[in-house]
């Protein structure tokens, strides 16, 4: 059998330790994990949450302000003029999620390798909202001309 407990960084870890199951009481102590040491020297939490959003904001910004206009022309009006206007602020937003998703599941030691790597899950982030909002505003057009001709045939159809 299996004991399980959570370590401090909220995962499940299992340790296959024999458990005696028997009804008769025991007077064995219940295994407790020895702590976790380090020799690599980390930084306090507060400053790498500060620290990597705050460059995964920048990369953002800067993903938003040349990509994301490029790409969201805002020269179009009705639905796509509210996509295109909305694009940037997601692909934004999409960095700083990114960003936070890594370092609040992934991220076990703050080191230069975690900053390194939140800070592509924040361009990641933003690529993956960048798209979904591109592809969203184009299938949001589609049913709209979808809709408008199924009207026109119903009108003149009959």
């Amino acid at each position: 059998m299996s004991n399980f407990y959570i370590d401090r960084y909220g995962r499940i870890i299992r340790d296959n330790i024999p458990v005696n199951n028997s009804s008769r009481p025991t007077n064995s102590r219940p295994y407790n994990p020895p702590p976790v040491t380090r020799n690599d020297p980390q930084m306090p939490p507060v400053l790498f949450y500060l620290l990597t959003l705050g460059i995964s904001a920048i990369a953002a910004w800067l993903l938003s302000a040349f990509v994301g206009v490029n790409v969201f022309s805002s020269s179009k009006g009705g639905i796509s003029g509210f996509f295109n206007t909305i694009g940037p602020y997601l692909i934004f937003l999409g960095g700083i999620t990114g960003s936070l998703w890594y370092n609040i599941s992934r991220s076990d030691e703050n080191n230069i390798k975690e900053i390194f790597l939140s800070i592509v899950s924040g361009i990641a982030g933003c690529v993956i909202f960048g798209i979904g909002a591109f592809l969203l505003s184009i299938i949001v057009q589609i049913i709209i001309v979808l809709i408008v001709i199924a009207i026109a045939i119903s009108f003149f159809g009959g």
